[in-house]
């Protein structure tokens, strides 16, 4: 899904911007389910995602950064939607 912001003036001319979606609506795009799990009062499930689609969301979602600075920023959003890395792939 995009945000889409369309601007219309009195004298019928206008404007759109397009902006690129949200971090968090990518990775549940991408994670993958490996388990669903109970614990002691808890059902869940768990979420993988490979360090290559980390790596190619921060390309993605930060064009102009350095891959130290938007790497964090991506592991941040990774690390709040509860999704593990794999590292193997």
């Amino acid at each position: 899904m995009l945000k889409v912001k369309i601007s219309i003036l009195e004298d019928r001319s206008y404007s759109f911007l397009i902006f690129p979606p949200s971090t968090g609506f990518i990775l549940m795009l991408v994670k993958s389910k490996i388990a669903d799990f109970i614990a002691v009062k808890k059902k869940g499930q768990i979420f993988i995602i490979s360090l290559r689609n980390i790596i190619q969301l921060a390309k993605f979602k930060f064009p102009d950064m350095d891959l130290r600075n938007s790497l964090p920023v991506i592991l941040g959003s990774t690390n709040s939607c509860k999704i593990k890395i794999n590292v193997r792939s």
